[in-house]
């Protein structure tokens, strides 16, 4: 272990010679020792206590400590009626029942193509695998991108976003937030290329069309279209967001289903009658909602995966001679 006073690897400070000797001539302090709390779950409570009507009107509400990572114009950091009518328009592609009709539909090529790899594999890295199809779908979906080959490289680069949205916004080299704009740029170019080529070729909207054709063809009350920027912004910030999300909570199923094989046993059975049944036709969202034990296997929450909930202040909270901004 590290010295916590001479930083010196293999000495820890209760048994760190110089350390002591230094302590007791009084040319240091005991690392423990602090004149008031300096925790940041402190200086908040500090501050609400001395301030409770700042706290309440302007104080540490939740946001994002940087909308550039995600986007000026997504609807995660927008506010106002421009964030009413992308949410209504994103909320009707991902929650109304003909829309969920199409995404059962368009996943299962997936899906497919992803058991019949894990079968020959043997073994896999499960939140790997499962993040590798999650990105394809999305991609599909929500771009009408085929990633192929280049899947690795954009995973990459959507982690990196996922990771800098979270982090401290300081833009210099070798911190995640300028790594993440700097993987956003690149993944910003990739999807304002396939807007124009969606453009160009002027396609009504149909059955296989995806979230960025209805994004750039819909309107507001206004009738007027979304911007360029808006539609690649939304469409960035609901992949980053979306296929990491999907890809922890397939993975947390698998867990536990491996560690309970009877429910396991319940849902094959039932799925398999299914499959029977449906003879090699394509399952349809009516067909999903028939399975009542894999539905409520299915609606059980047993792991959150919001890993974080970011306060922003916008406010110097003192204490001693320290300065801390609360983002």
């Amino acid at each position: 272990m590290e010295c916590h006073h001479f930083h010196k690897t293999g000495d820890w400070r209760r048994t760190c010679p110089v350390y002591h000797e230094d302590l007791k001539a009084g040319r240091v302090k005991p690392v423990d020792f602090v004149d008031q709390p300096l925790s940041a779950a402190a200086l908040v409570e500090q501050q609400v206590e001395e301030n409770p009507a700042q706290a309440a009107t302007t104080g540490f509400k939740q946001g994002w400590p940087s909308s550039e990572v995600l986007g000026p114009h997504s609807v995660i950091t927008i506010h106002g009626l421009r964030h009413q009518h992308i949410k209504s328009l994103l909320a009707s592609e991902f929650n109304h029942r003909n829309a969920l009709t199409r995404v059962a539909l368009q996943f299962q090529p997936c899906i497919v193509a992803a058991l019949q790899s894990w079968f020959q594999m043997g073994k896999i890295n499960a939140f790997y695998q499962v993040k590798k199809v999650a990105l394809e779908f999305m991609g599909r979906y929500m771009s009408g991108l085929e990633l192929g080959p280049d899947i690795d490289a954009l995973d990459k680069l959507f982690s990196a976003v996922n990771e800098g949205v979270r982090a401290q916004p300081w833009n210099f080299p070798g911190t995640p937030f300028r790594h993440a704009l700097q993987c956003r740029k690149k993944l910003t170019e990739k999807l304002t290329l396939q807007l124009a080529k969606k453009k160009k070729e002027g396609k009504e909207i149909g059955e296989e069309s995806d979230m960025m054709d209805r994004l750039m063809q819909s309107k507001d009350k206004e009738g007027k279209h979304l911007s360029n920027e808006e539609v690649v912004d939304n469409v960035l910030s609901n992949i980053a967001i979306s296929y990491i999300g999907i890809a922890y909570l397939v993975t947390w199923a698998m867990y536990f289903l491996a560690k309970n094989p009877h429910v396991l046993q319940k849902i094959r059975e039932e799925n398999m009658e299914m499959a029977r049944e449906k003879n090699g036709a394509e399952v349809t969202y009516e067909d999903l909602l028939k399975l009542k034990y894999t539905n409520k296997v299915r609606n059980i929450r047993a792991i959150p995966t919001t890993v974080s909930v970011i306060l922003n202040g916008g406010s110097k909270l003192q204490c001693v001679c320290l300065d801390i901004m609360i983002l």
